[in-house]
């Protein structure tokens, strides 16, 4: 199989510092990160991180958010991101005093091979958890984050390009899992 057309989930690595969204801020995010354009009605959240565990933990600098998201810290911002295509809005957030921004992943791809794929749903069908999938047809390019159509758009996937790019910058605080690919029709 060609690596170009590996797909990777984001998730958070060990040793590093959780960034914590409040409450009432959080339920906000997760009804709408990663399903339409946020940008005009944004207002910047002012967080925090903890250590999770009993051990003092790093600060990454891009980070899963408790509430599903993906955020990067703005030192990393433009070498991950370079220029914004249409598919990304990078939002504003305040990270322990620090300037960050959330990534609002708008790219959602269609045709999952649900026989080949394993997926986790809530009683009315809706993905909230990704074991495993086949993707079937035209790969997503851009910034290659995606969501699956479907699904509550928390879990966050990635092109084996944007995972290079992140790698490559040496930003820390994520690692990325193989679970899938993209397959011809």
């Amino acid at each position: 199989m060609n690596s170009s057309n590996t797909i990777y989930c984001l998730w958070p690595s060990d040793g590093y510092r959780q960034i914590v969204i409040n409450d009432t801020t959080a339920v906000t995010i997760a009804k709408t990160l990663n399903r339409r354009s946020l940008a005009s009605e944004w207002c910047t959240p002012v967080v925090h991180t903890v250590d999770v565990g009993d051990k003092k933990r790093l600060l990454p600098d891009i980070a899963i958010l408790n509430t599903g998201g993906l955020a990067v810290s703005r030192e990393f911002q433009d070498q991950i991101f370079g220029k914004v295509s249409q598919d990304i809005e990078l939002l504003p957030m305040e990270v322990d005093g620090t300037s960050w921004s959330v990534v609002n992943c708008l790219s959602i791809a269609k045709g999952v091979d649900a026989e080949s794929s394993q997926l986790m749903r809530s009683l009315d069908g809706e993905i909230y958890l990704i074991l495993s999938i086949v993707l079937v047809g035209k790969r997503i390019e851009n910034n290659a984050l995606f969501t699956i159509d479907g699904s509550n758009h928390m879990q966050i996937l990635s092109s084996a390009a944007f995972r290079d790019r992140v790698l490559s910058t040496k930003a820390r605080g994520i690692r990325f899992d193989k679970i899938g690919f993209y397959t011809e029709a």
